[in-house]
């Protein structure tokens, strides 16, 4: 069983959360599930398109993204970074793991979110 379904690209935004989105809602939304993610460990299921980080985007009409194309672009480059360490299920802390190992340690993250409006957030760590 899974507790979220998060698209690729979330995986590193939740890295460097810090409280900035789209929105309150989005906001608080986010920092509920980001807190759920370090305190339960829980099973994630990446998917492609809309996930459950999406609910309060304002950007979500519908369950579609509006902003899709670019923001699958994002999703693309985080999972073609990792998928040779991806397997069917695994826990929250399993795939900070593999988005340290690919992405982050590697430096990679300017050119995986190179189209991220947030990005600024993210790299100024690294």
């Amino acid at each position: 069983m899974c507790g979220f379904s998060i698209r690729p690209h979330h995986l590193l935004c939740l890295q460097f959360f810090e409280g900035k989105g789209y929105s309150d809602d989005f906001v608080k939304h986010m920092a509920e599930i980001h807190k759920k993610l370090l305190n339960e460990n829980p099973v994630i299921n990446i998917v492609s398109g809309v996930d459950d980080i999406c609910k309060n985007c304002p950007n979500n009409e519908n369950g579609q993204c509006n902003k899709e194309p670019s923001i699958s672009g994002n999703d693309n480059r985080t999972y073609d970074a990792m998928k040779d360490d991806l397997k069917n299920e695994q826990t929250w802390k399993e795939l900070t793991e593999i988005v340290y190992k690919n992405i982050i340690d590697k430096n990679k993250l300017k050119v995986v979110c190179k189209t991220c409006r947030w990005s600024e957030i993210c790299t100024k760590y690294r």
